[in-house]
């Protein structure tokens, strides 16, 4: 039995190879036909090949993301269809239209809800089709004798956080809908934030919300003619890089009709070109409130925003920034920094955090609800939401004397900079944990990729495993130990230590760090952080009550206990997670060192690959490559 299902195993994943080197060959398409289905394994690509739209895995759910990708495999959503109803990846989400023009995610296993995008005529039965154009809009358009092709429904008019060419911001008063740009809650999580870009056509003016409350203003939109080009543009006082002969990027327009009143923009030079010279350029509205097209500088500084009064506004009036009744502490110009460090009392005692665990806080209602209070003095933020305060007038800010690159992750106010540097032993402790920050981050394209990795704190884990009891070690792998554990917040975790003697060092840890926090995927291991004490490492994931597969298939004991649909199942979660890695990740990834015991199961026994240690990162058009790295073997 044992060799059987190895075999089969092997063949599955044989199969799924011969299947993506099979799919190289033929393009996907870009139109969906009534009964047609795009699965979490399939994908519309516009003709010109700039756009794809695919179901994406963010925040370990499903959504149906409309995506640009450049030469380097960058991804930029530009669209998400179901950004505050994600799917579910375990009921297996698609995408179809009907012969009634009907545009919907469904389930093929029952227990999903249906989500409408476009409802259609039921009415009646017509020659429709969605189509992904080479601008980025997604359209259902019917095809008539009479009317010729006929738009039914289109995602330009259905905006989420990012302005492509072509877009509108404004009212349609047809629809009676006004099309507005929604910041992300979070780097990783799609779900309406707290920053909103609208029109103001009263001012022919471009605006920023934060939950309704006005931060920013763009200036009144203005002719600029430029003598040496001989070309009449226009421009906004706040928006930033000002036209200019060698760099005229936008031609920002408005129309005023009885049916509209909207603003939106063309490109006059591109900011941004792919090898074969397409043009491409996307505003977006980032969660923390700024604007800044695709890979380029930030563009508009509405995240900077605090609202002084006149008195001390400073260099903030010149970025458009609203005035707002201020706390009567905060009416001197105070900023909050972002830096790298701990709080203190004055007695070199750690301060410990206010936390506020409320999932509906993004990090702007932290900056707000500490801007706020008048006792705080810095903030940060949970992986994905929640809020931890300092709060005190005897506080101090310890600042870590961390190389230039480190990952901060604390909002100090100005004012409460350090008034000593931490002792070296605070930097030893440290500096391999900032070096895999450090890695981390240019790996994964700099500190905005928007990948957060907690750091765990040593104290936290001893507490968690009952300082590394024996009755909670889970098993041991090539990395080393692994102990259960529940966090103060009541979190099952898995602690995996690094092994003296594995053989394996920092390079195989930064290596799994980098790669699993960057793959999200229902049969990938679930990352939560990790953990530097002195030489001690220690990467931390979410618990596995099932253990490995190891434990199901070469324990006499325990082989009966997985029926064939399970033992099916576990075959097929594999062959997925592989598939995945393998060609519809956003990196190309060839795990190397997979055998059950790095195979996990949850407590519905699904599978999850685990130990990326040993992995390789592939480019796209690369087939092979070297290694003096040895993966290891099963015991």
């Amino acid at each position: 039995m044992r060799a059987s299902i190895t075999t089969l195993v092997f063949l599955i994943f044989l199969h799924c190879l011969a299947c993506q080197c099979q799919s190289q060959e033929v393009p996907w398409p870009d139109t969906l036909k009534p009964g047609d289905r795009l699965n979490l394994s399939s994908q519309l690509v516009s003709a010109n090949g700039m756009f794809d739209l695919r179901f994406s895995l963010l925040d370990s759910k499903a959504y149906l993301s409309l995506t640009y990708t450049n030469s380097n495999i960058v991804y930029y959503h530009v669209w998400i269809a179901n950004r505050d109803r994600p799917a579910i990846i375990g009921l297996r989400p698609f995408l179809t239209v009907d012969i009634t023009g009907k545009l919907v995610i469904g389930h093929d296993i029952d227990g999903g809800e249906s989500i409408e995008l476009y409802a259609g005529d039921s009415s009646k039965k017509i020659n429709v089709s969605a189509t992904l154009l080479d601008t980025g809009n997604l359209v259902v358009k019917e095809m008539s004798s009479s009317n010729g092709e006929v738009i039914l429904w289109q995602s330009f008019d259905h905006p989420t956080d990012t302005l492509l060419p072509g877009m509108k911001l404004g009212v349609n008063r047809r629809t009676g809908r006004n099309r507005v740009l929604t910041s992300w809650f979070a780097p990783n999580i799609p779900a309406s934030g707290a920053f909103t870009l609208e029109w103001d056509p009263s001012e022919d003016r471009l605006l920023v919300r934060r939950r309704d409350v006005l931060y920013w203003t763009s200036g009144k939109l203005k002719d600029y003619y430029d003598e040496q080009s001989g070309l009449r543009v226009k421009e906004f006082d706040n928006i930033l890089p000002k036209p200019d002969p060698a760099n005229l990027n936008y031609n920002f327009s408005v129309v005023t009709s009885d049916d509209e009143e909207y603003f939106t923009y063309s490109l006059i030079k591109v900011p941004t070109l792919t090898p074969d010279n397409r043009k491409f350029s996307a505003m977006k509205l980032d969660y923390q409130g700024y604007i800044y097209d695709t890979d380029r500088p930030t563009i508009a500084e509405a995240g900077y925003c605090y609202g002084y009064d006149e008195t001390h506004r400073g260099s903030a009036a010149n970025l458009g920034c609203e005035l707002r009744k201020q706390p009567k502490c905060r009416n001197d110009g105070k900023t909050f920094n972002l830096t790298y460090g701990d709080f203190r009392h004055v007695n070199g005692t750690p301060a410990p955090a206010v936390y506020d665990s409320n999932s509906s806080l993004s990090i702007s209602d932290c900056r707000e609800n500490c801007w706020n209070d008048c006792e705080c003095v810095g903030y940060t933020s949970g992986n994905v939401s929640g809020c931890a305060y300092w709060r005190g007038k005897n506080l101090e800010f310890v600042q870590w004397d961390l190389p230039a690159g480190s990952l901060a992750n604390t909002y100090v106010l100005d004012n409460s900079a350090p008034s000593r540097r931490a002792k070296k032993r605070h930097v030893e402790i440290i500096s391999a944990a900032t070096d895999i920050r450090k890695t981390y981050e240019l790996e994964s394209g700099g500190a905005n990729n928007h990948h957060d990795l907690r750091m765990f704190t040593y104290a936290s884990l001893q507490s968690a495993t009952n300082n590394f009891s024996g009755d909670y070690k889970l098993g041991q792998g090539g990395f080393g130990p692994v102990y259960k554990g529940k966090t103060s917040e009541g979190q099952d975790i898995a602690v995996k230590l690094l092994s003296r003697q594995s053989g394996q060092g920092l390079l195989e840890f930064k290596t799994e760090l980098i790669l699993i926090s960057k793959l999200q995927h229902v049969n990938l291991v679930k990352l939560l952080g990790f953990c530097v004490h002195g030489d001690e490492k220690m990467i931390i994931y979410d618990y596995m009550p099932n253990k490995s597969l190891d434990f199901f298939l070469f324990r006499p004991s325990n082989r009966e206990q997985l029926n064939w649909q399970q033992r099916f199942n576990i075959i097929e979660g594999i062959a997925q997670g592989l598939l995945y890695l393998h060609k519809y990740s956003r990196l190309r990834i060839i795990h190397r060192d997979l055998k059950p015991s790095n195979i996990l199961l949850d407590k519905d026994m699904n599978p999850k690959i685990s130990d990326f240690g040993l992995a390789r990162i592939f480019k796209q058009n690369v087939s092979e490559a070297n290694t003096i790295r040895r993966a290891g073997h099963s015991k």
